[in-house]
């Protein structure tokens, strides 16, 4: 059988000499880096209560913004204290009483191939500038990747950007799975255009000319919509999420357990935060949600579906969903939808016929990839590394 982890690329072997290292222990690390600390001693242990004062102020002095839309305590309090899987895993790197590295594990249940496993998100990776290009983010990382493996999670994910992606295939045995699976669904092409063209009126003419062939074509496929399901919105997910996930978990081999304890947590208690939950039944049984935020970006107002749950039994669910974030959407001026769909979406095909088309990676904002390691023996290789296993969204990311 192939080896998808093949694709990982491996580099000669690092410029760093480790003298120590353990997990609550110092580590000394030399290295050919200009920075004036080459022989610095560093402590790395896991988190104990009250680091989080120490971690959010790194944050914002790496970020240079707060966790959450305009402070940091509450929503840490909520991503890391709040998720109902425990106990928190966060490994922390210190320079005496300074914190100068942390990298952060969000505790995930996870469906794969039928049996629940615990899996985790990789997220706020940071280390305090001054302290860079000495190997301290590494030696946290594979610290945590220990504790992680001997507390029997299966395996770890994240979605790294430019300024860690090569650092975490070479040291730390990540593999890129496949391309970030970004659509986009454009309702008004204006903003876009005045924007990389400077040109206002440009911009206008051309929102002017393409807004009235999206109304057509949204205005025919609302008409095949199946009249008997009926869309609702809600305010929060309810125990309907439960019998929902049943229907629905064997769809795909690989992805987040999606119940009303997950879907709970992850959105209603999401402080500082608005989603729109649009929920489908059929024959009053649920038959699907889609939830969505929106952002002001440069190419005007996005709507990012974050994630949709449908059943695939009923003829039109999804597509129902779909219509129903397209006409709030529209009502509300937005000039793009954003989705996630992997190659082996059972929902692929819909996203498709509501004209959503596929993002290269060279256009994106930003640089960043969907990466994944296992660290436990009970998910084979060949499922794991398998772009056909996964099912992500943007709500599987730590973006929003």
């Amino acid at each position: 059988m192939t080896d998808f982890s093949q694709r990982i690329f491996r580099p000669p072997s690092g410029k760093d000499i480790r003298l120590t290292s353990m997990i609550t222990g110092k580590c000394m690390m030399k290295t050919p880096d200009a920075s004036p600390k080459n022989n610095l001693s560093f402590a790395i242990k896991p988190y104990k209560k009250g680091d989080e004062v120490h971690i959010i102020a790194l944050f914002e002095k790496v970020f240079g913004k707060t966790m959450g839309k305009t402070e940091s305590a509450r929503h840490w309090q909520w991503e890391i204290a709040g998720n109902p899987v425990k106990p928190i895993s966060i490994m922390l790197a210190w320079d005496g009483d300074r914190l100068i590295s942390h990298e952060g594990a969000n505790l995930l249940r996870v469906w794969v191939n039928g049996v629940e496993h615990l899996g985790v998100l990789i997220f706020d990776t940071m280390t305090d500038p001054e302290y860079k290009g000495q190997g301290i983010f590494s030696e946290t990382a594979k610290s945590l990747y220990k504790d992680l493996t001997e507390k029997g999670y299966q395996f770890i994910y994240g979605f790294p950007n430019a300024n860690v992606v090569q650092a975490r295939i070479r040291k730390l045995d990540w593999v890129i799975i496949a391309p970030m699976p970004i659509h986009i669904c454009p309702l008004d092409v204006g903003p876009f255009i005045r924007h990389k063209t400077r040109n206002a009126l440009l911009g206008s003419l051309a929102g002017g000319l393409y807004k009235p062939f999206v109304k057509f074509a949204h205005h025919c496929l609302s008409k095949q919509d199946q009249k008997n399901i009926e869309i609702r919105r809600m305010e929060k997910f309810d125990q309907w999420a439960d019998d929902l996930w049943l229907k629905c978990r064997n769809q795909h081999k690989l992805w987040v357990v999606r119940d009303f304890e997950y879907l709970s947590w992850r959105y209603d208690q999401r402080p500082e935060s608005q989603f729109r939950l649009f929920t489908a039944w059929h024959h009053n049984e649920i038959a699907g949600y889609i939830i969505t935020a929106s952002q002001d970006r440069d190419q005007g107002k996005v709507s990012f579906i974050l994630d949709i749950l449908a059943v695939t039994d009923v003829k039109g669910v999804v597509e129902k969903l779909l219509n129903a974030v397209i006409t709030a959407s529209m009502e509300s001026n937005e000039a793009l939808i954003s989705a996630m769909a992997m190659p082996a979406s059972v929902y692929r095909k819909a996203f498709h016929k509501f004209f959503f088309i596929p993002v290269p990676e060279k256009m994106f904002p930003q640089e960043i990839h969907f990466g994944a390691r296992l660290l436990g023996d009970k998910i084979s290789r060949e499922t794991f590394y398998n772009p056909q296993s996964w099912y992500i969204s943007w709500g599987d990311t730590d973006l929003f």
